[in-house]
Formats: C-alpha cells, sequence, structure tokens
C-alpha cells in the first residue's frame, strides 16, 4: 500500500513542551464539515510500566482547510499522574469508546488484547484516536455482494517523540566508542551463556520482553538501558538519528548488535562502520 499519512499530524513545541494537533486530511476529506473524531488519548507508558493517560476532546477535522489547528495540549505528565492502575483505566476508556462506535463488547474486548503489548505496555508516549469511517473508507474501501449494514471501526496510533528519547539517544552518542563495543560483547557473553542454557521457553519469555535479563543475574549496560528506554520503535529511532547525526559510538552500537536497516547499496554510515571494525579497511 506504501505510505499514507495519518488524518491528524502532530508538532511539539521544543521550548513549552506543548503539542499542537492539525488537521491532515487529503484533498479528497478536507471539505467535509462532519469529519470528526470522536474520541482520543495521549498516553505515556514509562520504563517501569506506569501508565499516565489525558483524555481528549472530540477534534473537528474538516472544512477550513488541510492543516488547521485542532488543539493544544501539554504533552506533560507530573510524575504522580503515573500509575500502573491507569492501565486498566485506559483500557476500559478505550472500550466504552469502540462500542460507542458500533463494535459488539466482545469485539472491542479483542481488538484491545491484540494491541495490549503496544498499546498499554510498551514504553512511550502515543496518541490514540477513533478514525473518521469517512477516511477508512477512501484507503480502505469495501463493498459486499449483497447490501449490508457494515460497521467500521479503527484504532489510530501516532507514536511521539519524547525529550527524554532526544536524551537518551545523545547520551548514546557521546559515548566512547569502544566503551559501547565492549558493553555489546559482555551482554551478548552473558545472554547466551546464563539464558541460552535454559529451556526453550524461558529463552521466548526473555526475548519477548515478558522477563527481564536482571531475573536471570545479567547486569544491563548503560548503553542498552539507554536503548530499552527508547520504547517499542527504538531501532526507528536509532536508525534515524544516525542517519541525520552520526557518531562512532551510534554506529558502533548498531554494528555491536546487529541493528542495521535494509540499504540497496553502500552508504557513508556502512563505510565508516568498516573502517571502525573490520581491521582489514581500517587506517592506523
Amino acid at each position: 500500500m506504501g505510505h499514507i499519512d495519518a488524518p491528524i499530524a502532530v508538532a511539539r513545541n521544543a521550548d513549552t513542551d506543548e503539542l499542537v494537533l492539525r488537521s491532515h486530511l487529503p484533498r479528497e476529506l478536507a471539505g467535509r464539515e462532519s469529519l470528526e473524531v470522536n474520541s482520543a488519548w495521549l498516553v505515556d507508558v514509562d520504563a517501569y510500566g506506569a501508565v499516565a493517560f489525558r483524555v481528549l476532546p472530540a477534534l473537528r477535522l474538516g472544512g477550513t482547510g488541510t492543516d488547521k489547528v485542532l488543539l493544544r495540549v501539554s504533552g506533560d505528565f507530573a510524575p504522580r499522574e503515573y500509575n500502573e492502575a491507569n492501565r486498566e483505566q485506559l483500557s476500559s476508556s478505550l472500550h466504552r469508546a469502540l462500542v460507542a462506535e458500533g463494535l459488539f463488547d466482545d469485539e472491542a474486548q479483542a481488538l484491545l488484547d491484540t494491541w495490549e503489548l503496544s498499546y498499554f505496555q510498551s514504553a512511550g508516549m502515543r496518541i490514540f484516536f477513533l478514525v473518521p469511517r469517512a477516511w477508512t473508507d477512501l484507503y480502505l474501501p469495501l463493498s459486499a455482494s449483497k447490501p449490508a449494514q457494515i460497521t467500521r471501526v479503527m484504532v489510530g496510533r501516532i507514536e511521539l517523540v519524547t525529550p527524554q528519547q532526544r536524551s537518551n539517544l545523545q547520551q548514546i552518542a557521546q559515548m566512547p566508542a569502544a566503551e559501547v563495543t565492549a558493553e555489546a560483547t559482555r551482554l551478548r557473553d552473558d545472554y547466551y551463556g546464563r539464558i541460552g542454557t535454559t529451556s526453550p521457553e524461558q529463552f521466548r519469555q526473555v526475548n519477548s520482553g515478558r522477563q527481564s535479563l536482571e531475573e536471570y543475574g545479567i547486569s544491563v549496560p548503560r548503553s542498552y538501558q539507554l536503548y530499552l528506554a527508547l520504547g517499542r520503535f527504538r531501532n526507528a529511532l536509532l536508525l534515524d538519528e544516525v542517519a541525520r547525526r552520526p557518531t562512532p559510538a551510534l554506529e558502533a552500537f548498531i554494528y555491536a548488535h546487529g541493528l542495521q536497516g535494509y540499504r540497496p547499496a553502500e552508504t557513508s554510515v556502512t563505510a565508516r562502520r568498516q573502517s571502525l571494525f573490520d581491521p582489514a579497511t581500517s587506517t592506523p
């Protein structure tokens, strides 16, 4: 299908930490006065699984252009707003909204169960919203061979890059490349030396994130802690950072942990990586 823009665009004011939500409709829908997002939520899950969230007001997308400001909201949560119990409250809020949009109770629950890990347990800040039916029908047209009443409900999700994630990337970038490589080697040796000898089920539990390395007595090095704290889309953030602001430490981390993105042809990053790690191509 390729790239499709979400109907909402979000930008963060670096000075005030305010989030600005704008309408981002295609031309085919820009003039629709009645196009609304009836339910939306701003959610942040910290590295320990505690959740903070706000229910956002309904957003009217169409009518006055494709980039009108819909809402300004603080992108910051106070420490007291984070609570593991909020996960159930957030799930219940989404469930009620899905049922109000036309799903049966069990359908709504099945949707939330399917996406529980990425919605409610993965660290990171994100906005959820119920996608307007007209947008769904435009990009995912659906027809039936016989007349039928069709209800379509889609949850949109926009992952937001936080100041803390930017800080984590900068901290990795500023580390000595040799230290990053040494930490990766030690972590790999500990991982396969301790977890690699356990049962396949325990191996899967760790790889899926359901059990931590600490439970097996493995000390997680600083660079990898910073990487894990980047959240569910940590690899994309890391590859974007090295593409925009490459440093030897970022390249060393990506190479040491096998996180290279697909490249149809060699790039300057690849060439620099070879000079760092391949004795045959390194220079005195």
